[in-house]
């Protein structure tokens, strides 16, 4: 690898960037095409999300605060003559670009080096990979921000880890050696990426498609409950085989004509489905208020398991209770041993 100084204006982002795959607006494009100057303005649309920069703006702010540190090098591979597509750090070279235009504007840019606004030269490392499809490619971006960095989403951890296992037939085991994580965790990425696209191509749902979804689709398929009992998820197919409780989980997590929002909107609805999944009256009390949290509450199945939990531990605390103790025991306190006693007599009569 080698160490270079290159003017920013050669410097261009890459459109095919793994962060941007769950954007919207992300439409693959092919290597002749990424320095085209349209492609490069709605990458970077893609990347600071919009006018009001949401998507670096962590970044903006450290970089007038502290300057520009050369904590980690910004990668790049040349395209021809003196271009260079960014591997690495694309959200700091779209970072600095923005500075140099809010500078050129007049706007406040902090501490950061005004030689660096002006020149435009940054200090990169050309890195000898190919992009994007090759394997080499993916274990970089799968150590960088599947096992080290982990400031990916759901999303582009699982596509990557797919992606290794599908397009370059690395085995589970081959992929936990490689990145440094652990074959449980290296299925489930490839399950959840797999169920995603399920969704994103589903005919009533799939517009509804977002990467901010993928926590949801991540817990699924961490839960044996509803991916393999209700939904009867095949490893072998790598297919649901139950297509109408399919589509009904679809719905749950979209917003449908007669509701403003889905019902499961985050993954710890799943952590919650997943205890009443098998329980009908309270899926329907659940359909009917959109609300997981109400149909739990409701459910026979956890209430009953809430009831076995309090007989195993009310003998233990009877037990504890002694003669000597009740006699020196408050007005109230009484009153509340009474009210219990009065309760576990009504119980008493139903278990007669």
């Amino acid at each position: 690898m080698n160490s270079i100084r290159v003017h920013l204006d050669n410097v261009y982002l890459d459109p095919n960037n793994f962060r941007l795959h769950g954007h919207s607006k992300y439409r693959k494009v092919e290597n002749a095409n990424f320095s085209n100057h349209m492609v490069q303005k709605r990458t970077m649309d893609m990347i600071t999300e919009g006018e009001r920069n949401e998507g670096i703006k962590d970044l903006l702010d450290s970089f007038k605060s502290n300057g520009f540190l050369k904590i980690d090098n910004i990668l790049v591979k040349k395209l021809d003559d003196d271009k260079y597509i960014v591997i690495e750090g694309n959200r700091r070279v779209a970072a600095l670009k923005t500075l140099i235009t809010q500078y050129e504007k007049g706007y406040e840019t902090g501490v950061v080096d005004n030689q660096l606004l002006t020149s435009k030269i940054i200090d990169v490392v050309e890195y000898p990979v190919e992009l994007n499809e090759s394997e080499s490619y993916l274990l970089l971006m799968g150590l960088r921000h599947v096992t080290k960095v982990k400031d990916w989403g759901d999303f582009e951890q699982s596509e990557l880890v797919h992606d290794l296992h599908i397009e370059h037939s690395l085995s589970f085991s081959d992929i936990s050696e490689k990145l440094g994580i652990h074959i449980v965790q290296v299925k489930r990425r490839v399950n959840t990426f797999v169920a995603m696209q399920l969704y994103k191509k589903d005919e009533d749902y799939g517009s509804q498609f977002s990467s901010k979804l993928s926590p949801i689709f991540y817990e699924l398929m961490g839960s044996p409950d509803i991916r393999e009992d209700w939904l009867g998820w095949s490893e072998e197919t790598k297919a649901f085989t139950n297509k109408s409780r399919l589509k009904k989980f679809f719905s749950w997590v979209s917003a449908c004509e007669d509701t403003k929002e889905p019902i499961v909107k985050n993954r710890d609805d799943i952590r919650l489905l997943k205890k009443i999944i098998h329980d009908s009256e309270a899926i329907d009390i659940m359909e009917e208020t959109g609300s997981v949290l109400e149909a739990y509450e409701q459910s026979l199945s956890v209430t009953t398991e809430g009831v076995k939990k309090a007989i195993s531990s009310l003998k233990g605390n009877v037990d504890k209770i002694t003669i000597s103790a009740v006699r020196n025991l408050g007005v109230q306190e009484k009153e509340k041993l009474r009210s219990a006693i009065d309760t576990l007599k009504d119980i008493e009569k139903l278990i007669k």
